[in-house]
């Protein structure tokens, strides 16, 4: 792999991963005698209360042989996971929830980190519901933020409201206001314990990906 994949081991960006893939922009192959067999999916499931997977694939007259490893390549950031054991049910493999992933690493701007420990940089989102009545709002501490996206430590009091929104943005980025509401997509969302004075927190740790590319300008603000 070239050092622009990276891996994704957690459970949370895994079944990310499998949800935001598009089946048709999906492949497996097989290694065989005769060379590579490869394979186009039709469908693919993630299974979160058992941690299981399926893929489906379309019919081929060089079928999947059940004694060689199956790799699969998922459509959300080029992920690409290798199975050893599964079960074969018609053109359906069903398999646990794949220990490893290589995934693309989408930062292609640099990241600006900043010491939490030492000094907090907050910033608040926005979340909507239909069954709100008006959109709530907190504030997150800011752990790393790019031109693309940002990641910032969450309370457990407000996990819900990411994990139920129907949309997330911002109105304001550091000391810059902004003309349009900047969308934000969910990444991921783990566990996060770190020290302070002390003191072990645990939080949540949530990584944002925006809308649209941000100008560098307001990165520049802090």
């Amino acid at each position: 792999m070239h050092d622009k994949y990276e891996e994704a081991q957690d459970l949370s960006e895994i079944e990310t991963i499998f949800n935001k893939s598009h089946a048709s922009e999906s492949l497996a192959w097989q290694n065989k005698d005769k060379g590579r067999v490869v394979y186009d999916i039709t469908e693919i499931g993630f299974n979160n209360i058992d941690q299981t997977c399926k893929v489906s694939l379309k019919p081929s007259s060089n079928a999947i042989s059940g004694l060689k490893p199956v790799y699969i390549k998922l459509s959300h950031r080029q992920s690409i996971f290798r199975i050893t054991e599964y079960k074969l049910d018609g053109q359906i493999i069903r398999f646990n929830t794949p220990g490893q992933v290589k995934a693309l690493n989408t930062q292609n701007f640099p990241r600006k980190e900043f010491n939490i420990t030492k000094k907090k940089v907050e910033v608040e989102i926005f979340c909507t519901h239909k069954d709100w009545d008006q959109d709530k709002n907190f504030m997150g501490t800011i752990m790393n933020i790019s031109r693309q996206g940002l990641c910032v430590l969450v309370p457990d009091g407000n996990r819900y409201l990411i994990e139920n929104a129907s949309r997330c943005y911002l109105k304001k980025l550091f000391q810059t206001e902004l003309k349009n509401d900047l969308e934000l997509e969910t990444s991921y969302i783990l566990k996060f314990r770190y020290r302070s004075e002390g003191i072990l927190n645990v939080v949540n740790r949530v990584g944002f990906q925006f809308e649209k590319i941000v100008n560098q300008e307001i990165l520049d603000q802090i």
